[in-house]
C-alpha cells in the first residue's frame, strides 16, 4: 500500500493511517487493541522510512 513513498502527500496519506489506527488502538476490544498495535508498528516504520526518504530526496538529511 505505501511501497513508493515519493511525496509529501504520500506521507500525509500514511500518517492520516496511523491516527486511524491509533483511534482503533483505544477501544476497548482487546483483539482490536493488539491488531491495531501491530498496524501502528508497521505504519510507523514505514513513515520513518518515507520521512528519510523524502528529506534525502529534497536535500534536507539532517
Amino acid at each position: 500500500m505505501f511501497d513508493n513513498i515519493t511525496t509529501k502527500e504520500d506521507y500525509t496519506d500514511l500518517h492520516t493511517v496511523l491516527e486511524a489506527v491509533m483511534i482503533l488502538e483505544n477501544m476497548k476490544n482487546s483483539r482490536a487493541n493488539d491488531i491495531a498495535k501491530q498496524i501502528i508498528e508497521l505504519l510507523s516504520a514505514k513513515a520513518k522510512e518515507a520521512s528519510l526518504k523524502i528529506n534525502t530526496t529534497n536535500g534536507t538529511n539532517s
